[in-house]
């Protein structure tokens, strides 16, 4: 297994995944010596691994669609449309 130490990494953490490249065997991710992370190739998840983390998305889909029911959809634009210039302006 490739083990990535982050623990002196200041770039933002999109940059450093696109340095990584594509992920074809387990990745550890280090920070200060202490193993945090994992990265796992897709191919390499059981299937029912991938199977859980569909429901997880569609529960998190749904937890969504019942908090916004009744919300006139140019509110919610206004939310989605701060939260993205909040992102963008930390990037």
């Amino acid at each position: 297994m490739k083990t990535v130490d982050v623990t002196d990494n200041a770039l933002p953490v999109a940059e450093f995944l696109r340095q990584l490249g594509p992920v074809r065997h387990p990745i550890e991710i280090v920070l200060s010596g202490r193993a945090v992370a994992r990265l796992v190739p897709p191919a390499e998840l059981p299937e029912s691994e991938k199977e859980k983390i569909l429901q997880e998305g569609w529960k998190a889909v749904q937890k969504a669609r019942v908090r916004n029911r009744g919300v006139p959809e140019r509110e919610i634009g206004k939310v989605v449309d701060a939260a993205v210039r909040r992102v963008r302006s930390q990037q």
